[in-house]
């Protein structure tokens, strides 16, 4: 979830920042991280990641039961994100490009565990 904060800075000006999973960032502050590490910066990187793993933690645990299977996708989202990150265009919002593999992730899992339960079911019902 993420929601626009507006505030009145010291020097009177207003100052916009966004709330990103209950995380309040500058304005597209992970995508200038994510720019940064996609250049090379190995601190950005480090931070973007220390950023994106609660918001993504909270994320998966909303659709997946079990604290352990969502901090298992939450792994795959992160080896996702690392695979990918040459595709981030730092001209676009990096959160809607983060959610959409953390979405892919998750669907993955669950289609994984679909597939469990039907053999199990199966296995089940045959004599």
């Amino acid at each position: 979830m993420q929601s626009l904060l507006v505030t009145l800075g010291n020097d009177g000006a207003y100052l916009f920042t966004t709330r990103v999973g209950g995380v309040v960032t500058a304005p597209n502050l992970l995508g200038r991280q994510m720019a940064a590490a996609q250049s090379g910066d190995e601190e950005a990187y480090r931070q973007l990641l220390e950023t994106v793993t609660p918001m993504l933690i909270r994320y998966t645990q909303r659709y997946l039961s079990s604290p352990d299977a969502a901090e298992d996708v939450v792994q795959e989202i992160l080896l996702s994100l690392h695979r990918v990150r040459h595709t981030y265009d730092p001209e676009r919002p990096f959160e809607p490009w983060l959610y959409s593999i953390a979405r892919s992730r998750v669907v993955d899992h669950l289609r994984r565990q679909r597939r469990i339960s039907a053999v199990e079911v199966m296995l089940q019902v045959l004599p």
